[in-house]
């Protein structure tokens, strides 16, 4: 039995370490901080150099003074091809442009059926494949709702009915000031 009292000392001595560590872990960020350049709810909108379906660029600074929903889709996500006609209905509802969609594909190719599609909003690429990284965005759908101002107002991550009255009051409110 006293043989194994070194053995112990020697244990508890090399694990001492790690109690420390253990016992002050590192400070963690404030969830609301921005980030680097990261869009973050209550901070400015990271400006982004996008490309139209039609081979125009486009950059958010563009839109400055309207509301704009800042969309981020691609052709395979079931949930993101879901929530598009509600999103086109939406656009319609502001036929002054008060408040745009602004729907960016996340795909390295931007798919061909959808360079024509009949739709009421902008359908953007990011050949830079900036704007996911300074958007944050790691599931799709995911869209900003970015003030006339430039500040990220919202987040809403996941499909949802955009045309639905609740959401429809809260983008009027926003578009009243």
């Amino acid at each position: 039995m006293l043989r194994l009292i070194p053995y112990l000392c020697a244990c508890l001595l090399a694990l001492a370490p790690y109690a420390m560590a253990a016992s002050n872990p590192a400070p963690k960020p404030a969830a609301n901080k921005a980030v680097a350049g990261v869009a973050v709810v209550g901070s400015p909108a990271p400006d982004l150099n996008l490309v139209t379906a039609r081979g125009e660029s486009r950059t958010l600074r563009q839109y400055r003074g309207k509301i704009i929903l800042l969309n981020f889709w691609a052709s395979w996500c079931p949930y993101c091809r879901e929530e598009m006609p509600s999103m086109d209905r939406l656009a319609k509802l502001f036929p002054r442009g008060e408040v745009v969609v602004l729907a960016v594909n996340v795909e390295k190719k931007f798919p061909d059926r959808y360079r024509t599609a009949p739709i009421a909003f902008e359908m953007l690429s990011d050949p830079l494949e900036q704007a996911q990284l300074r958007y944050g965005v790691r599931n799709l759908p995911d869209t900003f709702v970015i003030d006339r101002n430039g500040i990220v107002r919202d987040r809403v991550k996941g499909a949802i009915a955009w045309d639905d009255p609740t959401v429809i009051r809260y983008l009027q409110a926003l578009v009243r000031g």
